[in-house]
């Protein structure tokens, strides 16, 4: 994926109630796993925190490594738990 991608996901769950207002900051909780991320730019993105050497903010990034392409933010200032996925419909 492009980073359009990850920024086109990013927007669609931010667009289904996952705000900033809700969103954990990373200097009370790091989060395991995937996790929808924002950092002191405004730069949200899907992916795993990771300690970061070369963030001399926060000292945290978010790296996506789907499909095989890392990409990453860095100084990652809150998080949020990605929703759950919709129920399938029988």
């Amino acid at each position: 994926p492009t980073i359009g991608f990850i920024e086109a996901l990013a927007d669609h769950l931010i667009a289904n109630g996952v705000t900033v207002q809700k969103m954990t900051p990373i200097t009370e909780d790091v989060p395991h796993g995937e996790c929808l991320a924002v950092n002191t730019c405004g730069v949200y993105m899907v992916g795993e925190i990771v300690k970061d050497p070369y963030s001399t903010v926060t000292g945290y990034a978010c790296i996506s490594n789907r499909w095989g392409y890392e990409e990453g933010i860095g100084d990652v200032t809150h998080w949020q738990p990605l929703p759950e996925a919709p129920k399938k419909e029988e």
